[in-house]
């Protein structure tokens, strides 16, 4: 009736004690089903692979999971900062030792190695930094 909705409109500053317990229910812990978020692995290795004319890079990480990326931006678009931080180690401990054997294996550290190590001589580097800090006419 409408006595009783009005009734229950009204906000009651007192909350009966059936009231919490009905709000406060107890859930047994076997009923509830726990998912767990998924983790983020690190990446662990890196290496570059051919398909005919095609050459990627193939990105793993320590669940044994791994993706792979044709171009730089792509691999920019999926990894983060940590992702990046990581990859960099690699590449500089793996070519540290060895000259690059392939186009891709240079790709990937001379892109890196802008990041990271930017060359303020690089006349490329140079005119970006500019061209970004420039004052908008």
């Amino acid at each position: 009736t409408s006595e009783e909705v009005t009734e229950e409109a009204k906000p009651s500053k007192e909350v009966t004690e059936e009231k919490v317990k009905e709000m406060i229910k107890l859930v047994p812990i076997e009923e509830v089903y726990v998912e767990a978020l998924q983790a983020k692995h690190h990446i662990i290795d890196w290496k570059v692979y051919h398909e005919g004319q095609r050459s990627y890079w193939k990105i793993t990480r320590l669940g044994g999971s791994s993706a792979s990326y044709q171009f730089f931006i792509d691999l920019l678009k999926h990894l983060d900062m940590e992702d990046l931080n990581q990859l960099w180690r690699l590449v500089k401990e793996s070519l540290s030792n060895r000259s690059p054997t392939s186009e891709k294996e240079m790709e990937l550290w001379v892109e890196l190695n802008r990041m990271y190590e930017p060359d303020k001589e690089d006349q490329l580097w140079t005119h970006t930094q500019n061209f970004m800090h420039a004052p908008v006419d």
